[in-house]
């Protein structure tokens, strides 16, 4: 039982971690504006490629902690079937079977990649910082 408190406390941070990455998307695209503007003005391109990634990391860091989320809540469920989680966690789940249950099933999750995730997402934004305004 203790286990299962666990891995439901662990999808619970991610199914709230993954809202981080929508802040993120946001960012880069910014980043990717701002860098295209000035690559058009005579400037370097290579952070126009950057600035896509940082929008597209913001992306994946919102999909990979929703899917691990989803995937470690499905895991508890294997378990428990009876087992009734918080809301937020509640709602996506079901949402998610009653969409595609299938592919629900067959969602892949990286508990520690999804950390990690958005560490590296902000250590290329401040990249993105200091190449735009700083360099």
């Amino acid at each position: 039982m203790e286990d299962t408190e666990q891995v439901v406390q662990q999808a619970l941070r991610h199914i709230r971690l993954r809202w981080i990455g929508a802040p993120f998307f946001l960012l880069g695209l910014m980043w990717l504006v701002f860098a295209l503007q000035q690559a058009v003005a005579g400037g370097h391109w290579f952070p126009v490629m950057l600035g896509f990634a940082s929008s597209m990391m913001g992306l994946t860091c919102f999909g990979l902690n929703h899917d691990t989320a989803i995937q470690m809540a499905l895991q508890v469920r294997n378990r428990q079937p009876e087992y009734v989680f918080e809301n937020p966690l509640q709602r996506e789940v079901s949402e998610e079977i009653n969409r595609d249950y299938a592919n629900a099933l067959s969602l892949s999750g990286h508990p520690t990649l999804g950390m990690i995730l958005p560490v590296i997402t902000l250590i290329v934004h401040g990249l993105m910082v200091y190449l735009l305004f700083i360099k």
